[in-house]
Parts: C-alpha cells; structure tokens; sequence
C-alpha cells in the first residue's frame, strides 16, 4: 500500500494520515511483544493476571488492525471497550487490589468497582494527577453506548 497517498481497503478508503498511524500501531505491537517477551516473570496470581490482561490487549490491538485494514470498522470498533477496560483492569490489579480483591477476582472474575471509582484508585496509588479519572471521563461513554437495532422482531 502507497503510505503518501492512503489506500483503499475493503471498501474503505484510508487517508494516508490513518495508514501511517496503523504502521505506527503495529510497530508499537512488535516492540511490546519483543520487549515482554524478552523477560521472565515471577508467577504469582497478580502477576500472572496482569500478564492475562496485557497479553488480551495486544491480541485485541493485532485484531483491531487486521479488522480495520479488512473494511471491518464497526467490528474493530467493538474492541475497543475491551482494551480500555482491560487496561483499567490491569492497572488497578497490579497496584490498587488487595490480596483478598485479587482472589475475589480470580474466583469470580469481577472487580467491585465502577470504572470511576476504579480510575480514582488507579489514579492515587500511581501518583496520575486525574489521568486515569479524565481518560475514563472522555472515553467510557462512546464505548458504552447502546445502539438500537434497525431492525424489530
């Protein structure tokens, strides 16, 4: 595909700004899996679930890419909740659950709180001055919305 121009994908037409930036993306993927791929790791529970959450996100990222160069916007689209909330859910395993909210998780997989409140933890334990509080504020709704259906039974 020509970079400089954009290019045609499916019957999706991408701005040479969008193709430059799928590159980006992938280049970003490839030196992350190098770069976690290139340690071991101690296999503890919140370990290992913090690994889980990072290694759904990557594939999660490869697929959003494969979608949107296949004219598959609406799909890859659709992953985009599950990156951001695995993030957030990362996060506040690593740094902000207990070890009792981390066997909770484990067995139940569910993490007692909101996303605001867990972007509020995130954002303390982390030291983010509001980061996390304003991503989630600015994104969660688009990734939440409801869409009614055209069709009725």
């Amino acid at each position: 595909m020509n970079t400089q121009n954009g290019g045609t994908i499916g019957s999706v037409s991408l701005s040479a700004e969008t193709t430059e930036h799928l590159e980006r993306v992938e280049t970003a993927i490839r030196q992350a899996k190098g770069l976690l791929g290139g340690h071991s790791y101690p296999d503890d529970l919140r370990t290992v679930v913090v690994a889980a959450f990072i290694d759904q996100m990557i594939e999660h990222h490869e697929a959003l890419l494969l979608l949107i160069r296949s004219g598959k916007v609406g799909s890859a689209f659709a992953l985009f909740r599950s990156i951001f909330e695995g993030m957030y859910r990362g996060l506040w395993i690593n740094f902000c659950a207990t070890d009792n909210e981390l066997k909770k998780f484990e067995k139940d997989d569910e993490i007692p709180l909101t996303m605001a409140e867990m972007s509020k933890a995130i954002d303390e334990k982390y030291l983010a001055h509001g980061f996390y509080a304003d991503l989630k504020k600015r994104g969660w709704k688009a990734l939440t919305v409801t869409l009614t259906p055209v069709c009725s039974s």
